[in-house]
């Protein structure tokens, strides 16, 4: 599953509206909105805000060697 899909299931499963949790974040609606909605992309650290707004975590792992 997608990143996008991940935040938007966990925003719409904790009954947030993009407005509540841009609040949550502490930082505009239309960022939340840009990604939702695949018009734009959001920087790095605005990303990680709105992740820790909804209880999430972004994981980096090295890629799979190719069989």
């Amino acid at each position: 599953m997608e990143l996008v899909d991940q935040i938007k299931r966990a925003r719409l499963r904790a009954r947030l509206s993009q407005e509540e949790l841009a609040a949550l974040a502490s930082i505009s609606r239309r960022p939340i909105y840009l990604l939702e909605s695949g018009r734009g992309a959001v920087r790095l650290d605005t990303l990680v805000k709105i992740l820790d707004a909804l209880g999430l975590t972004l994981q980096i792992h090295p890629k799979s060697p190719e069989a």
